[in-house]
């Protein structure tokens, strides 16, 4: 597909993020600024105005749980398409095989690798993903001199799955 240069004016911090993204990644910036946008458009005009709103008339932590429900939204959906690749690819025909729950663990664990393998950076970047840690640890420090609620900020990855959300 022909694309089409757009130019943009943003923030250092906001271009410094889109430089270490691009690092991490091992893609060009102006493919994460084309993703990024690429999502903004395709939000309906609600949702645009809302997120305009929110950063306009929110608190940084109400953009913080605003990004968090978007992360677990994302991660909700890569699940369920993950889950649908791995279904379509599984080789049906051959469950018979399968004596073993050893058997059917395996079987399993070969065909999510594969789904893995394919999403996943041919050489990543360490020294990228150094920088980026030094520099969320950094903003961490930050928020917390800014903003005495970020002291007491604790969650992780797995309370971006609330126990209501089940897997499909």
């Amino acid at each position: 597909m022909a694309g089409k240069t757009i130019s943009a004016y943003t923030d250092t911090e906001t271009a410094n993020r889109v430089a270490y993204i691009a690092r991490i990644e091992q893609r060009k910036p102006s493919q994460i600024a084309g993703m990024a946008l690429k999502l903004f458009v395709e939000l309906p005009p609600e949702a645009r105005a809302a997120l305009w709103q929110i950063e306009a008339l929110g608190s940084p932590a109400d953009m913080e749980a605003v990004m968090q429900e978007i992360a677990r939204t994302l991660l909700h959906a890569q699940y369920k398409v993950a889950h649908r690749q791995v279904t379509e690819q599984m080789q049906v025909e051959n469950l018979a095989q399968l004596e073993t729950e050893d058997d059917i663990l395996s079987a399993a664990r070969q065909a999510v690798e594969r789904y893995s393998l394919a999403a996943q950076p041919k050489n990543p970047n360490l020294k990228a993903w150094e920088e980026e840690k030094a520099f969320i640890q950094q903003r961490i420090e930050q928020s917390s001199a800014q903003n005495s609620t970020y002291k007491d900020c604790t969650w992780n990855r797995e309370d971006l799955y609330p126990p209501h959300i089940e897997a499909s």
